[in-house]
């Protein structure tokens, strides 16, 4: 399975469905951002949303960091809807960490990326 093919826990958080179409944002910082997240001014729905609730003093479950973000996102009259995927079989109750307790730093990787994918195939990451 893929997990076996896969020798690290990858996660992914889409801005929207596959037959949505993620929203852009004129000032992030009305998502209610720190001010250290960056300087504000233009950048992604979802991707503000996600930090907004990372950045909260909150151990988070997958399950309900994305229903928080799907949340604010519908409050904020966005009709996307988040989704996540993950390399192994993920239980929307673990925790979200971005960093393995037993991984020493310098071997912990994090990347986020915003891309629009245009005609590809239902479940093609």
């Amino acid at each position: 399975g893929m997990a076996d093919e896969i020798a690290a826990k990858v996660w992914m958080v889409s801005g929207c469905a596959d037959e949505q179409t993620s929203a852009d944002v004129s000032d992030v910082m009305s998502f209610g951002l720190p001010t250290d997240v960056g300087p504000g001014g233009a950048g992604g729905a979802c991707t503000s949303a996600m930090a907004h609730k990372v950045t909260q003093n909150k151990q988070w479950a997958w399950g309900e960091l994305l229903s928080e973000m799907r949340t604010d996102l519908r409050v904020k009259k966005y009709t996307q809807i988040p989704q996540l995927s993950s390399s192994y079989n993920l239980s929307l109750s673990e925790p979200v960490n971005f960093k393995a307790e037993t991984v020493p730093v310098e071997k912990t990787k994090a990347l986020l990326i915003g891309i629009n994918y245009v005609g590809h195939a239902q479940g093609v990451l």
